[in-house]
């Protein structure tokens, strides 16, 4: 008998562990343990209504916090959606803002490397512009630039002057550029395409992706590419995402040609 007795009082244990304290449960239990004793048991029967009591009340009010919870979550999945739809909505607005100011730069050609003596002259910059491209042995009729500004950046901790000239038209842009390639190819004045601070910085970043492989970066029609020397297509960079996708493209081909 008595090993039953334990048996009984271990599963009524049991029981009140699995039951999450349920209080039925634990009077139950502890009537149990205390039956011999009388004025226990008439202790917790005189208990046992204004603690079931007390304990329905705090389950009520338990469930009306995890319901007000759960409304806040809901509410807080809405907010979030709603904020990413806001940062997607401001990424997209960013590109297109981003396109049409670099649209307006396409006539706009930067001169740098241009001599101190010149690009430091207090001569207007659309003079200092067509003296530099004359120094490279580039025809050029003067009304095809319409403006010139200066403007001063660092470039390895050194100050550098650069003239942007503003020409009529893109093709005689291009023309003159191409003119530099063929008449002064190594000379020490560079002519770059303008490109808003969006683009020049996807640019430096596409040109360190590129170093050291068979890829290289360049500009066309205002729009940044990268491209493997044996390939015809580039990859357009206009974003970051852009270039997360070059990198993953040139380890799939890493991987896939280990030779190079």
């Amino acid at each position: 008998m008595p090993n039953k007795k334990k048996k009984n009082q271990e599963s009524n244990l049991q029981q009140v562990k699995e039951s999450d304290l349920d209080p039925n449960l634990l009077l139950s239990y502890f009537s149990s343990q205390f039956e011999t004793n009388e004025s226990i048991k008439d202790a917790l029967k005189r208990i046992e209504t204004s603690h079931i009591e007390n304990v329905t009340e705090l389950k009520s009010a338990v469930q009306n916090l995890l319901k007000r919870v759960k409304h806040l979550e809901n509410e807080n999945k809405i907010l979030n959606q709603k904020v990413e739809s806001m940062a997607i909505t401001e990424e997209n607005l960013n590109k297109q803002i981003n396109e049409l100011q670099q649209d307006k730069l396409n006539c706009h050609l930067e001169i740098s490397g241009i001599p101190p003596t010149l690009a430091n002259s207090t001569e207007n910059p659309k003079v200092v512009a067509e003296k530099a491209l004359k120094t490279c042995n580039i025809s050029i009729d003067d009304s095809q630039i319409l403006r010139a500004y200066k403007r001063i950046v660092n470039i390895n901790s050194e100050p550098t002057t650069i003239v942007t000239a503003v020409f009529k038209d893109y093709d005689e842009k291009l023309r003159v550029m191409r003119q530099k390639r063929v008449e002064n190819k190594n000379g020490s004045i560079f002519l770059n395409h303008a490109l808003t601070q969006a683009n020049r910085s996807l640019f430096i970043q596409s040109k360190k992706l590129c170093k050291d492989s068979k890829f290289y970066a360049f500009i066309a029609n205002g729009q940044i590419y990268v491209k493997k020397e044996s390939e015809l297509q580039g990859l357009k960079i206009k974003s970051q995402d852009d270039l997360k996708k070059f990198v993953h493209m040139k380890i799939q081909q890493r991987s896939s040609s280990p030779e190079e």
